[in-house]
């Protein structure tokens, strides 16, 4: 599977002063790699999922060259760099984490297949 490279910026909404996550993605690389379909899908399965436990998306900006995808900030690091560090969680760490996975990925079952990779959920 090809993940698109992107860059993260730290966006501040002037009128609320919140923070939100941009992610730029390039244009030219979406359609190099011919993942235009697969983009589409995971905005509109962002647009349509509101979940204490899935990181939710504010809006979709375009230009002639990125993609603009606005989202929640959410600076807890990855969970796969959290499990290489530790190595071994103790019960209620790794309790925790696989309650959040699972709570998050049922509440997306109804609308699209996720893959359960650490850099997917954290």
């Amino acid at each position: 599977m090809f993940v698109l490279g992107f860059r993260v910026k730290v966006g501040v909404d002037v009128r609320t002063q919140k923070t939100w996550a941009i992610k730029i993605v390039d244009r030219s690389e979406v359609v190099k790699e011919h993942m235009e379909a697969q983009l589409k899908r995971e905005i509109a399965i962002m647009k349509m999922s509101h979940h204490v436990n899935i990181v939710n998306l504010r809006e979709v900006l375009q230009t002639q060259r990125n993609i603009y995808i606005v989202l929640e900030l959410v600076t807890g690091g990855e969970l796969f760099d959290r499990i290489v560090q530790a190595k071994r969680f103790d019960e209620d760490t790794a309790r925790m984490f696989f309650q959040q996975l699972i709570v998050g990925m049922y509440s997306l079952t109804t609308l699209a297949h996720i893959p359960l990779i650490p850099v997917c959920v954290f």
